[in-house]
This record gives structure tokens, C-alpha cells and sequence, in this order.
């Protein structure tokens, strides 16, 4: 048991595994006892040929390493990095190669005002109506070859001799001659009243009322109660008759049943009379009403 705590006690020793008391009595040991002293110098010569023996081993394993199978690797790798380069390129190229994909060309969809009356949308209809009637007392009936006519006396006039009753003219205002007025309706749509600035307007104060000439013409169920402006004056569609209208602030406004629509001269095409809602622009507009009647 001594011997071989001796054995452990000088292989800790020699490999300064104790701790500096245990190592100096140790030393003190060896001092003291001869044969002690030769078993610690022997375990040191052993323990040192043995890692002169590894040292040794260590340098012949590394000399049979072949040196060129080192470069084999970087070039593995060298040839690895040199085809995915490629295969981007490849891949760049047949991306960026490719046509621009030509845009589809775009609907024109041409502006309201370039539109035919004939596909507009058709306006909501109107309470008001107006009866169909001709100062020449003629309708084209639908269906009918256009030169055969039959004629219709209208229920609001109907003359007691077979003569032609022509429709009233307002009062105040210059008359224009049938003839004209015939033919004028041939240029203007069906339905329209006009209504033409007297040759003073330029001289009206505001709140002036003039009461536009014309003449009613057949009505068409298209535009029922529209209007526009067109060479100076305002043709209405849907009246049978002219109605007085008011000017307030450098603008004009129909009369019509006790109701007052707003008259614009940018209208150029058929625009439909809607009411106005202020009440404080009403009460004034009522209140230059009677002053022009």
C-alpha cells in the first residue's frame, strides 16, 4: 500500500497536481529517504522518454501527410464558386433578355361633350309635360312614311273658322314674323323654346325681368323640361309657351309654376332646369317678379 501510495504520490507530484504544502513535505520526504529519491528520478526519466516518444510519432504521422492533397480543397471550392457565377449570369441574362411585355392599348373613352345626343343618358322623367303642338297645326305620326301627315287641332286652341290659331305672343317684347320662326324650329331640336335677350340687355339692372320670345314646337319625351344656350339665347325644351325670367346678381333665372331654375350661359349642351332651394334667393326673386309683370 505505502509503494503504491508512493507510485500515485510521485506521478501527482511530477505532474504538480498537489497543493504547495502537500508539495513541500513531499520534497522534504525525498530529501530525507534515498530510495524515494531514485523512484521519483526514475517516473521523471520515464514520463519524459514517453513524450519525447509522442513528439516523436507526432512529426512522422505529419511528414506522411501528402502537401497536395491540401490544394485539392480550395480548388473544389474555386470550381464550386466559378459555376454558380455562371449559372447567375445565365440566369441574368435570360431574365433581362426577355421583351418588355407591350401594354394592352387603353379604351378612349371619349368626353360627355363629344358624345351624340342619341347616347346620352337619358335624363329621369319629368312632372312636367307638355303637350305636342305645331304652329302649323301638322304632326308626323311614328310609323307613317314621313310625307304622309295628319293633322291634329291642339285641345288648347282649337279655331272656330278652320283657320290656324297661332300661339299668343308675350307682351313687352318685339314679335317675330311666323316665317322666321318656322324655319328657326327646323334648325333647333324638337321641343325647344327659345328665348332671345332683348337688344337692351346690356342695360338691365339687376333684378330686371324680361320675358323671352318664341314659340312652342313638337315636344320630345327625351327632354321634357331642359333647356340650353345656343347663339345667344336660351331654347327650352318640354314648354308649350314662354314663361318671364328674372335677373339678380348679373344672373338669370326662369319663372315657371312658382318656382325659379337658374339659367347658365355655359350650357351649351341640353341641360336639365333644376329648382333652386335658397329660400332667401326665392323670397328675392318673388319679390321682383310682380315689378316685371
Amino acid at each position: 500500500m505505502n509503494q503504491e501510495f508512493d507510485k500515485s504520490a510521485i506521478e501527482a507530484y511530477l505532474r504538480n497536481e498537489l497543493s504547495p504544502t502537500d508539495q513541500m513535505a513531499f520534497e522534504q520526504r525525498v530529501a530525507q529517504d534515498p530510495l524515494l529519491q531514485n523512484e521519483v528520478t526514475l517516473q521523471g526519466e520515464i514520463i519524459a522518454a514517453l513524450q519525447q516518444h509522442r513528439r516523436t510519432e507526432l512529426k512522422e504521422r505529419l511528414n506522411q501527410i501528402d502537401v497536395n492533397g491540401e490544394s485539392r480543397y480550395p480548388s473544389y471550392l474555386i470550381w464550386a464558386s466559378l459555376v454558380a457565377v455562371a449559372l447567375l449570369g445565365v440566369g441574368a441574362w435570360l431574365y433581362l433578355g426577355q421583351p418588355d411585355p407591350v401594354p394592352a392599348p387603353k379604351a378612349v373613352i371619349p368626353s360627355q361633350g363629344a358624345l351624340p345626343e342619341a347616347t346620352r343618358a337619358q335624363p329621369a322623367p319629368s312632372p312636367f309635360r307638355a303637350d305636342t303642338a305645331v304652329s302649323s297645326g301638322q304632326e308626323t305620326v311614328a310609323g307613317e312614311n314621313p310625307g304622309e301627315t295628319r293633322r291634329k287641332r291642339s285641345p288648347a286652341a282649337k279655331p272656330a273658322s278652320g283657320e290656324v290659331s297661332k300661339p299668343s305672343q308675350p307682351t313687352g317684347s318685339k314679335a317675330i314674323r311666323l316665317e322666321d320662326e318656322e324655319k328657326k324650329l327646323q334648325r333647333e331640336p324638337a321641343g325647344a323654346v327659345t328665348s332671345r335677350p332683348s337688344s337692351n340687355a346690356g342695360s338691365q339692372q339687376p333684378g330686371e325681368t324680361e320675358k323671352p320670345e318664341g314659340k312652342p314646337a313638337k315636344a320630345n319625351d327625351r327632354y321634357r323640361f331642359h333647356y340650353r344656350y345656343q347663339r345667344g339665347e336660351f331654347v327650352f325644351f318640354g314648354l308649350v309657351k314662354a314663361h318671364p325670367q328674372v335677373k339678380l346678381n348679373g344672373r338669370t333665372y326662369l319663372a315657371y309654376e312658382g318656382a325659379f331654375y337658374p339659367l347658365d350661359t355655359d350650357a351649351v349642351g341640353i341641360t336639365p332646369l333644376v329648382a333652386e332651394t335658397n329660400e332667401d334667393l326665392i323670397r328675392q326673386l318673388k319679390n321682383e317678379l310682380p315689378a316685371a309683370n
